[in-house]
């Protein structure tokens, strides 16, 4: 049993117990105060999904399991002559609010505790939780928490998932009807190939990955890509794509994309990957020699 005081010197003392779902219990006696706290990570409403977004704390009053409700807790926490109900989310310190949390502390399902309860639940569990921010065993439990809850999320990713792979597959086949019809409809125009592989193709996927196309040239990339990708070997590693520009636009915005990976790809292979085919594009269309970079081991021309 843990000894320390709150705020206003009032005497807590309180056990801690670490579940190996990422649950923390806090058993706590004070004055016209007993029972357990239970602290877990939270996210914010409707991010759920997002393993970094569980920024927030839950303060549940009694032991419990997240798949049972609220009055099936034990050892609720009891202040004064009420037992406080179910919990509140309490958000990342520093984040500005319209209503102090501690204010819809409730004593039932619809009746809201009286003030007196809910300063004082507030004094004790404003305490506790300081006291769980401090301990180092947070991180571990913050870990634990999401590892329990990752079964669920990928049940749920896992189905909808399987909602929409017929309608990303339909996706997929008619964007490579509109690259193809595109280049019967401008059937002057001189279509580039360009294939790329290795470590740079990996870098130009997550590039690529989760952007909204802005102009007509980058909607061409994203399809030639997207087509290319498809056409590739699914069991290769880093799948070679073989991408047809049928624009000199759509060269142009291929061209900086290459220019990107040339500076910033982490892979060092990948950037000379990258200027290298910069420098093979600049031969055919010399308007595209300034993004093609120097050696890395060569000074920039001044």
């Amino acid at each position: 049993m843990i000894t320390t005081y709150t705020s206003t010197r009032l005497l807590l003392r309180y056990e801690v117990e670490h579940a190996e779902t990422g649950l923390t219990y806090y058993t706590v006696r004070a004055p016209h105060v007993t029972g357990t706290i239970t602290l877990h990570p939270e996210a914010a409403p409707g991010a759920a999904d997002n393993p970094d977004a569980y920024t927030r704390l839950r303060f549940v009053s009694g032991r419990y399991d997240p798949d049972e409700g609220p009055s099936s807790y034990t050892d609720r926490l009891a202040v004064y002559n009420s037992w406080i109900y179910d919990g509140i989310t309490l958000p990342e310190p520093g984040t500005p609010i319209d209503r102090d949390p501690w204010d819809r502390l409730h004593r039932s399902t619809y009746e809201l505790a009286t003030e007196k309860t809910r300063a004082r639940a507030k004094e004790v569990g404003q305490k506790i939780i300081n006291e769980y921010r401090l301990d180092r065993h947070r991180h571990a439990q913050h870990t634990r928490y999401l590892r329990s809850a990752a079964d669920r999320q990928l049940a749920r990713a896992t189905r909808e998932a399987d909602e929409l792979r017929p309608a990303v597959d339909r996706l997929g086949v008619l964007e490579t009807q509109i690259d193809r019809w595109t280049r019967l409809r401008h059937p002057g125009t001189n279509t580039t190939t360009v294939e790329v592989g290795g470590h740079l193709a990996d870098w130009i996927d997550a590039r690529l990955a989760g952007r909204q196309p802005l102009t007509s040239a980058d909607h061409e990339v994203y399809r030639s890509w997207a087509a290319a990708r498809r056409l590739g070997d699914r069991a290769a590693i880093f799948q070679p794509r073989r991408t047809m520009l049928p624009t000199a636009a759509a060269l142009a915005s291929f061209a900086r994309i290459l220019t990107e990976a040339s500076q910033e790809s982490p892979s060092k292979a990948a950037r000379a990957d990258a200027r290298c085919r910069l420098r093979r594009i600049a031969e055919v269309h010399p308007t595209l020699a300034p993004m093609a970079p120097p050696r890395e081991d060569e000074e920039a021309p001044r």
